[in-house]
């Protein structure tokens, strides 16, 4: 699918940032060349800023431009080429790919205990962003359900948004999924969680009244000492894919 270059970008003040940066190195990227990006081929120099016809950026895999999952299929179809970064990410992605597929409606928090959510690894020049949840007593990242009508994607960039207080943005070259972790939720619910990488500023996060009001910057350092299992290897990918967007 060919990206809608005229299209209104989504992350207009990192999009600003980065082109920013390219023009003060006078470097321009030659068309087609293809980089690592974390666990997967991207050729990032090609994507557009703007929205694809279906409403999200384009990703592209191993050269070749793909819509970005938004479909409980599409997601399976992702992590079934995807590589784990750790055992646990491996039995995460073994559980999705065998149990999402038999869902009626894998999103709908009400219509299955079984069901995908969706998180954010909240990074920039301050590290990356955790919350003390409220229930687990744990320094986490923000996410949760997804509502009625949304893709994963948004519902990520909502749930940062909602739980931090902070400006975040997709990456200028498209949603960027990192991460699976499933694990147990409340009421012996299960959580298919997908995470994303999501890009802040340097504001300090400003928590809603609802939500829990110990939010703040941690560098990878500090979040690795304190972060439980399921988040080690989703702020490892994090770490490392952040890095191309620095200035």
């Amino acid at each position: 699918m060919r990206a809608v270059r005229d299209a209104p970008c989504a992350c207009r003040w990192w999009c600003k940032r980065a082109s920013g940066r390219t023009r003060r190195r006078g470097r321009t990227r030659r068309r087609g060349r293809t980089r690592r990006r974390g666990r997967r081929w991207s050729s990032c120099s090609s994507v557009a800023c703007g929205d694809s016809p279906r409403g999200t950026p384009d990703y592209y895999l191993f050269g070749v431009v793909v819509a970005t999952p938004r479909t409980a299929s599409e997601l399976c179809a992702y992590f079934a080429t995807a590589t784990p970064i750790d055992d646990r990410e491996r039995e995460s992605i073994a559980e999705f790919i065998t149990v999402v597929p038999t869902l009626a409606d894998p999103f709908n928090e009400h219509a299955d205990i079984r069901h995908v959510t969706a998180s954010a690894l909240v990074v920039g020049e301050r590290g990356v962003v955790l919350h003390l949840h409220k229930r687990l007593a744990l320094w986490l990242q923000p996410g949760g359900h997804i509502d009625v009508g949304e893709d994963p994607a948004a519902a990520a960039v909502r749930e940062a948004t909602e739980e931090l207080g902070l400006a975040v943005a997709h990456p200028h070259d498209g949603p960027q999924l990192i991460h699976l972790d499933v694990h147990p939720g409340p009421r012996g619910h299960r959580h298919y969680d997908v995470r994303y990488l999501l890009l802040a500023g340097n504001d300090d996060p400003h928590p809603g009244a609802d939500e829990s009001p110990l939010a703040r910057w941690f560098s990878f350092a500090d979040a690795y000492a304190i972060a439980d299992a399921g988040l080690q290897g989703g702020l490892a990918i994090a770490e490392r894919t952040y890095v191309r967007y620095r200035a």
